[in-house]
């Protein structure tokens, strides 16, 4: 195995585990119901972000940046809609 391909492995793993940052603040919305304290402002600066870093990982062709980003993309997807689906019309 290239030292290449052991380095793709290990980063795919990286991509999968970076997902799990974003799963206690999604289970803390489920079971509160309670949103007032995530700000939109910094959640649409992250998905503008890491928007980018997904169309850049395509231009490189690796497909651990790919689906790091795409995960991560996807996560800040799902953490805005809770968000706005438990915010009070007052706090938006």
């Amino acid at each position: 195995m290239s030292v290449l391909l052991s380095w793709e492995n290990y980063m795919a793993l990286i991509a999968i585990f970076s997902l799990t940052s974003w799963l206690p603040q999604i289970g803390r919305i489920l079971q509160t119901k309670d949103t007032h304290s995530f700000s939109l402002t910094t959640t649409a600066i992250l998905i503008i972000v890491n928007g980018s870093w997904l169309a850049y990982s395509f231009t490189l062709g690796s497909w651990p940046f790919i689906l790091q980003q795409a995960l991560t993309c996807l996560m800040l997807v799902v953490f805005t809609v809770l968000v706005l689906k438990y915010r009070t019309p007052e706090a938006i």
